[in-house]
């Protein structure tokens, strides 16, 4: 809690057998920001995920928006798997409908496909994602957006005692308005963690971040 508003998370799990998990959760998200709109948000999900031996796992997912923001309800299905040892790999598909009494009402189809990788002291994950917007609003009439997100971290152990870190998250979006609806973000973060084995009291961090929006 803060000035910025209540923020909270609730959530629960329920093992159907060996292979099937189902839950739900609510989240309350109070910096939420969307388009004209401003105000915090909530998301309620609940899924199920079965899991296909040691290697593969499939999951779907409804996901009830609410609040400040864009309301409505979206679908969501992905499949995570084990291509190779030390390698794992997902990929995603979420659509459905949403509705903001400002911004207007957005159908929104989106894909996604993420890789991980840990071997020997490295370590990298990476997601990549594209979203299309259908929007109908009064004030703009019908337009169309494409979205294109990447988030991306990778770490390596350069020794007992210093780590590297690096981090990448960036998002370009065009629509069919012209520039002003345009709009593009940047996150590079690199530094170096040392923490020496011989004294568990000292921990350091030297980071910079370059930061674009």
């Amino acid at each position: 809690t803060g000035d910025g508003g209540f923020g909270a998370k609730a959530g629960t799990e329920y093992k159907i057998d060996e292979r099937q998990t189902a839950y739900m959760n609510y989240i309350l998200d109070p910096d939420r920001t969307d388009i004209m709109s401003r105000g915090g948000e909530g998301v309620l999900v609940s899924g199920a995920r079965t899991r296909f031996g040691d290697n593969a796992s499939v999951f779907a997912e409804e996901r009830l928006r609410h609040g400040g923001g864009y309301s409505g309800l979206t679908h969501a299905y992905g499949l995570d798997f084990v291509p190779y040892a030390n390698w794992r790999a997902g990929v995603g598909a979420e659509w459905g409908d949403l509705h903001d009494p400002v911004a207007g009402d957005v159908k929104r189809v989106a894909v996604s496909t993420s890789i991980g990788y840990a071997h020997a002291g490295l370590t990298y994950s990476g997601k990549f994602e594209y979203r299309n917007d259908k929007i109908d609003s009064l004030a703009a009439g019908h337009s169309e957006r494409d979205t294109y997100l990447t988030r991306n971290t990778v770490g390596v152990k350069m020794s007992d005692d210093w780590r590297f870190i690096g981090r990448l998250n960036g998002s370009y979006s065009e629509g069919s308005l012209g520039t002003f609806y345009d709009g593009s973000y940047l996150e590079a973060v690199t530094g170096l963690a040392y923490r020496p084995i011989n004294n568990d009291r000292l921990n350091m961090l030297f980071k910079y971040t370059y930061f674009y929006d």
